[in-house]
């Protein structure tokens, strides 16, 4: 979307009627996945409008990445969910650790 005041991504698929902080483990589940959230996070979060404590960003994002863990077994439409779905799942696990490893508040 552009504005006059700069771009903006909007992902209707991912909104919901909860916590942001959820909503917004998305992207970053994206950027984790893709080895670039360390060079991209930054730049995102200052272009979105709500702020987030980052404990916030980890526990919403924690809690996205197990909710979808839950959902993989049920997903047939990638391939590799059917030929191996404990690999993605402890894929999932592994980023739920490193976001809550990340916290400085545990």
């Amino acid at each position: 979307m552009n504005s006059y005041h700069g771009w903006y991504c909007l992902d209707f698929d991912e909104c919901g009627f909860g916590h942001e902080a959820f909503d917004i483990g998305v992207p970053r589940i994206h950027l984790m996945a893709a080895d670039q959230l360390d060079d991209l996070w930054s730049s995102f979060m200052d272009g979105y409008q709500c702020p987030l404590t980052e404990e916030a960003v980890r526990v919403g994002t924690s809690l996205r990445l197990f909710y979808m863990a839950g959902k993989i077994p049920k997903r047939l439409d990638i391939q590799d969910i059917l030929n191996n779905p404990q690999k993605l799942i402890s894929r999932y696990l592994s980023f739920i650790d490193v976001e809550l490893s990340g916290m400085t508040n545990l």
